[in-house]
């Protein structure tokens, strides 16, 4: 053999070993994270604490498209905004209607998208809700599991479900993980932290159908049994560690972290920061409560806070941000609004379209006066 041969045989080793260890590296790396937009980005330079840019007008219908329409709208539809989304001016005047708390979530095993949400009629959470897609653009429904069906076991757990609202989905170590904020009395006093987990995407839903399967999340200086543990979270993956973002609500008497981090999609989780505190401090938290909030990274590699809040029923929802470049220290740089499209909309998750690499996002959007909330996902191009 000659050396040029040799030398050729023994590249075509190294890279093998090398993609071999790619593939190991891409297959063990959880898919929810904390990536690289280019929807936004930190600038400094402008005025005191700098300001957020964006790289595109997130008000234009180009980008977005509703996905799930509001479960009981009844018909009311009157004209559309554009091919993709409907208008709707409900003359049955129907409050808090809607398909909301969107979670998304990519499937690297099957190639595959994932949204779970949670249908809510004028009285509270009626069905949470799985659906599927390969290609961003037809979607399946996975399964659907009722508050009846929920609460019929309640005879098996000492959680004492009363209601749910937002929920996160998380893959570790060959594991899905399903978070729930949990109210567990009638009002907004009782809203506790649980999670269940499968094997499958299929079994959390047969999980999450029975108390049983129940377990309590644990966070650093919280009383499960009597401590306000807020009832909107997120859950992101970065550099091996869990991030576990939580409502901050001060006007319950208490104010958790709004960021806690954890080695374990599970927990327990341990308080690490308080970028949500900034925006009681600028403005007091009874302007409106922390709802929708993510964590992004811009081109710089500044962490950028991303969160919504509404000052009241039929009001458009606000935007504000803080930044850090460690995740700890948060700089409050400002909030913008009243933002949004013929109503508001709130940012839930952001994720990458794995064929074409744009950015998409998916929303929730309130049409007419919160009259009747729908799922939109938003498509960035590169």
């Amino acid at each position: 053999m000659t050396t040029k041969k040799l030398a050729v045989l023994v590249f075509l080793g190294v890279v093998l070993v090398l993609l071999v260890v790619l593939a190991a590296v891409y297959e063990n790396t959880p898919a929810a994270g904390i990536h690289v937009t280019n929807v936004l980005f930190y600038d400094e330079s402008a005025g005191e604490n700098g300001s957020i840019v964006f790289n595109y007008n997130l008000s234009d219908p180009l980008y977005w498209r509703e996905i799930v329409e509001p479960p009981c709208f009844k018909g009311c539809r009157d004209s559309l905004i554009n091919d993709s989304i409907t208008e709707y001016r409900c003359k049955y005047n129907v409050n808090n209607c809607q398909a909301g708390d969107p979670d998304l979530f990519y499937n690297e095993s099957e190639d595959a998208y994932y949204i779970l949400f949670r249908y809510k009629t004028p009285s509270r959470f009626k069905y949470l809700v799985l659906i599927k897609s390969k290609d961003l653009e037809t979607w399946s429904e996975v399964w659907n599991v009722s508050a009846e069906t929920i609460k019929s076991t309640k005879q098996y757990s000492d959680i004492n479900f009363v209601s749910l609202e937002k929920t996160a989905i998380a893959e570790h170590n060959g594991w899905y993980y399903m978070h729930i904020a949990v109210d567990t009395v009638s009002g907004d006093e009782g809203w506790r932290n649980a999670y269940v987990q499968s094997k499958t995407l299929a079994g959390l839903g047969y999980k999450v159908a029975n108390l049983s399967y129940w377990h309590k999340t644990y966070s650093q200086g919280l009383n499960w049994s009597s401590d306000y543990q807020g009832k909107f979270n997120n859950i992101l993956y970065h550099d091996g560690l869990w991030y576990y973002l939580k409502k901050i609500d001060e006007r319950k008497g208490y104010t958790p972290y709004s960021i806690l981090v954890s080695s374990n999609a599970s927990g327990p989780w341990a308080n690490l920061s308080d970028p949500a505190r900034l925006y009681c401090d600028n403005f007091g938290c009874s302007a409106g409560p922390v709802r929708a909030f993510t964590i992004l990274r811009d081109a710089n590699g500044k962490y950028i806070y991303w969160s919504s809040y509404t000052p009241g029923i039929g009001d458009r929802a606000w935007w504000w941000w803080a930044v850090s470049d460690d995740l700890v220290n948060w700089s409050f740089v400002e909030r913008k609004g009243p933002l949004g499209v013929k109503g508001q909309w709130r940012f839930w998750d952001f994720d990458i379209d794995r064929k074409t690499g744009n950015e998409i996002a998916v929303a929730q959007m309130s049409i007419g006066q919160r009259k009747s909330d729908s799922i939109v996902l938003w498509t960035f191009p590169k």
